[in-house]
């Protein structure tokens, strides 16, 4: 048993290690492509690197562009991908479906709904206003 115990905290150390490189290699580029005029394209790079087992719907990654600060949303998203994040909200009227609330850089009105079908995660980013509309979304995915 303690065995299994050392092999387990080493295993969450390294999953601990990935997901900080990860954020940081994401904040590396975000800043180095400020200036870009493209955001929702190195956007789009970003998640496709660092979240291949994730797929994503509607205007997920055009919405993802305009938040002024998209870090918090792209950790959340990379740490559901390496499934380091989990939980949520539960949201009636979208079985399987989970919430978490992120920061837009602007507010807290940004939200992240996905779910897992084993090997892949689907999300569907959303703000507060847009809820009710996404969450219809979601019973057709």
């Amino acid at each position: 048993a303690t065995a299994a115990w050392a092999r387990s905290e080493e295993k969450s150390e390294d999953l601990e290690e990935e997901n900080q490189r990860l954020s940081t290699s994401i904040g590396r580029l975000l800043k180095q492509f400020e200036s870009v005029g493209e955001t929702a394209e190195l956007v789009e790079l970003i998640l496709f690197t660092a979240t291949p087992r994730t797929t994503y719907h509607m205007n997920s990654i055009d919405l993802l562009s305009s938040f002024r600060d998209p870090s918090a949303t792209l950790k959340m998203i990379i740490g559901l991908d390496n499934r380091t994040v989990s939980g949520g909200k539960s949201i009636g009227g979208a079985p399987s479906w989970r919430e978490h609330h992120v920061s837009t850089g602007d507010s807290n009105d940004g939200r992240i709904y996905y779910r897992s079908d084993g090997e892949k995660i689907h999300v569907l980013l959303g703000k507060k206003q847009s809820q009710k509309r996404d969450i219809r979304r979601l019973s057709r995915i």
